[in-house]
This record gives structure tokens, C-alpha cells and sequence, in this order.
């Protein structure tokens, strides 16, 4: 059987005007990264224009946030923006910071005020976590319908997994939905591979899932859309040896694979935790070779929560059935 699908809903978010104190920020100069580039965002697999980003270059710089800079940091920018729409541009441009781990630092700041004489302070927090929440919703929702047409569109490559002209039309014609068809696609193929090795049979519903990246890697804009992120983790899934995975990294590909990160954890965990875990290996040799120094875990923090498992619909869930019929 495949995995089935249940999603992992963590309680997450935020905090206002005073309860983390001036921290200065730990950001290291590291003259071999382009900053340029990284600014630029030209590789970032998810690069979408929208009424969140800010219009002049220069800003967007100055609002940038660097790869390695520490939770607590984050959270003190962020108190100083009080413009709703700033805001937002604001989180739109450093998305890839709003890891769980950083909502899940925000979510115990907040739980240390509850049934104490702070009920002002609780109450800013949850303001503040209200409006960080309802601004990633925001932000996000493109790319979540994206991915959801994206399943969608996987099935559909299933049923013709041998006619190149039917898969080849079906990946989409933009960056945004090429890359969601390859997100849902490798999760799959990730994800099939590890049920298969687990039982020792054959599968034909993961030899349908190579067959259509066998095909789709011929398509020209396929390949000419693809980021670099992507190709570069691609030659990395699997690869055991952290030399290999460093051979073909560059320093620029870090934040754009930290935003693919983002994404993956916000997504049912049995169908995407396998690329999730996957690629965060892939991140954590990359970051730990630049900064010699580990990323940010949620061991480092105080109040630990069990996740909540809840029924989520997808259509990867149904992928069994229709090879099946």
C-alpha cells in the first residue's frame, strides 16, 4: 500500500512590541557568497511577482534578511514594522525565515506569558501571531494552489506515463507550476522508492513515476525552467557522500532551498516527509560547511509539543487507485 496521507498541524506563530530584548545580530560576512545573486534571487525555484513584493530594488536589498541569521534576530526585526503592508512585503521577502522552527520558538515566547500576571503582554502575542499567520496564508496561497493542481496533474501523467506529448503539455508553462510539478513529483518518486526497498517487491506505480521523469527531462522547457536549486538537488537526493553534495553546491542555492524547506513542512508528512527530510540532510551540509556551525534545531528550545495528526485530502493519495483501474 502507499503511504497514506495525514497531516502534521503544529501550533505556531508570534509575538509584538517588547518581549524579546535587544539581541544584536549574529551575521557573518562571508565575502565568497554573491550577494548579488542571492539578492537577485534569479535561481530561487519559487520566483513570483505579486502586490507583496517590493517594487524598488534597492529596498528589497535593504529588507533582506541574511541566510544564517539566528531566530531571535528575525523576531526583533519583525517587531519593528508596524505597516501592515510593509509587513507583508516584509515576510514576503524573506519567507524562507518563517521556518517551523522559528514559528515554533514564537509559539513557546508566547506560551511562557499564558496563566501569569503578563495578560497584556499574552495579549500583544496574540495579536502578533495572528497577523505573522494570516500573512504567510496570504503569501502562500499561490504556490498552495499550484501544488494542488499540481497532484492533480500527476494522476493524470499516470494514466498516460508513456505519451510524451500528453506529459509534456501537462507540466504547466510557468516556473511556478513546473516547479510544483517537480516538488510532487520527486516526493513521490522519494517516497515510492523507500516502500519499495522496505518491502522487497516490485512497484509499478514507482516505475510509472521514473518513466514520466525519464520523459519530462527531454522537454527543453522543462530544463530551461528548472532551477538550479532543483537540478542540484536532484544529483544530490541519495548521495551519501557529503564531498559529492558539495562539489556541485554553490553558496547562492542555499536560500533558495531553505524556501523549498518552508514549503515541504507545512505539507502532510507522509507524503512529503521523506523529501522533506531528504533535503533538509542535503541543506544542513551545506549550511554546516559555509558557517561551520549547525542550523538551528527545534532541540535548542525550551517547551517541546507532541504534533496533532488530522485527515488531510490529496490527491497523491489516490495514485494507487488510478494505476489500479
Amino acid at each position: 500500500m502507499a503511504p497514506t496521507f495525514l497531516m502534521f498541524v503544529f501550533i505556531t506563530i508570534i509575538k509584538k512590541n517588547s518581549f524579546v530584548k535587544n539581541s544584536s545580530l549574529h551575521l557573518i560576512d562571508n565575502n565568497f557568497i554573491n550577494e548579488k545573486k542571492n539578492f537577485y534571487r534569479k535561481n530561487f525555484f519559487f520566483c513570483m511577482k505579486s502586490q507583496f513584493s517590493f517594487s524598488d530594488i534597492n529596498e528589497k536589498k535593504k529588507n533582506r534578511i541574511k541566510v544564517n541569521t539566528k531566530n531571535e534576530d528575525v523576531i526583533t526585526q519583525l517587531q519593528k514594522i508596524q505597516s501592515r503592508e510593509f509587513f507583508l512585503k516584509f515576510c514576503n521577502n524573506n519567507r524562507e525565515h518563517f521556518s517551523f522552527n522559528l514559528l515554533y520558538r514564537l509559539t513557546a515566547l508566547k506560551l511562557k506569558t499564558c496563566g501569569g500576571n503578563e495578560e497584556e503582554l499574552e495579549k500583544s502575542l496574540t495579536e502578533f501571531r495572528k497577523r505573522v499567520q494570516e500573512s504567510i496564508l496570504i503569501i502562500d496561497q499561490p504556490f498552495s494552489q499550484s501544488l494542488i493542481l499540481a497532484e492533480k496533474k500527476i494522476k493524470e501523467s499516470l494514466k498516460n506515463k508513456d505519451d510524451y506529448i500528453f506529459v509534456s503539455e501537462n507540466l504547466g508553462d510557468d516556473k511556478v507550476n513546473i516547479s510544483c510539478f517537480w516538488i510532487v513529483l520527486n516526493s513521490a518518486i522519494i517516497a515510492w522508492g523507500g516502500e519499495k526497498s522496505r518491502k522487497n517487491e516490485n512497484s509499478g506505480t514507482y516505475d510509472s513515476l521514473l518513466n514520466i521523469k525519464n520523459l519530462i527531462s527531454k522537454n527543453p522547457k522543462y530544463q530551461e525552467m528548472l532551477s538550479h536549486e532543483m537540478k542540484f538537488l536532484e544529483k544530490s537526493f541519495g548521495n551519501k557522500s557529503d564531498q559529492d553534495i558539495l562539489n556541485n553546491f554553490d553558496p547562492s542555492f542555499l536560500d533558495g532551498i531553505k524556501l523549498m524547506i518552508c514549503y515541504l513542512e507545512k505539507l502532510p508528512s507522509s507524503s512529503y516527509g521523506s523529501i522533506l527530510l531528504e533535503i533538509t540532510r542535503i541543506y544542513n551540509i551545506c549550511f554546516q560547511n559555509i558557517f561551520e556551525s549547525k542550523t538551528q534545531d527545534i532541540r535548542d528550545f525550551d517547551i517541546q509539543f507532541t504534533p496533532k495528526r488530522v485527515e488531510t485530502q490529496s490527491r497523491l493519495a489516490e495514485i494507487q487507485k488510478s494505476t489500479k483501474q
